[in-house]
């Protein structure tokens, strides 16, 4: 009987030790899976914070152009807009003369028949 103990206990320490062995083998499997994943994906962060650096760069330096254009255009244009507007100043402040010295020589003649007609004849024109 003593035997049969041992054999048991034998057989269940062999058990043991097979089911120790290919556990360690699994666990030692998934560390492997998991530091080459970590790699993988340390890897991968690397290469997307460069492809990003890169692209940001490229971005900036694009809208920074872009805004520089921008801003070109609109001093050109605004540049344009004010010196059509000296131009119609101008324009109007020779109208303005004109119109004045015409008031004046109506204001003349309108005096003028006022008093060849003693007011008679020329009471529309003035008003």
């Amino acid at each position: 009987m003593d035997s049969y103990i041992f054999g048991n206990i034998a057989m269940n320490v062999a058990l043991v030790g097979a089911v120790v062995w290919f556990g360690k083998r699994w666990m030692v499997g998934v560390e492997r899976t998991a530091n080459e994943n970590r790699k993988d994906m340390f890897a991968h962060t690397e290469q997307t914070r460069t492809d990003l650096a890169t692209l940001t760069a490229h971005t900036t330096e694009d809208l920074k152009t872009a805004i520089r254009e921008n801003r070109d255009e609109h001093r050109e244009k605004s540049k344009e807009i004010i010196d059509e507007l000296k131009i119609l100043s101008n324009h109007v402040a020779v109208a303005n003369g004109r119109t004045s010295k015409l008031e004046n020589k109506i204001a003349v003649q309108v005096a003028l028949c006022e008093d060849r007609n003693k007011r008679d004849a020329c009471q529309t024109i003035g008003e």
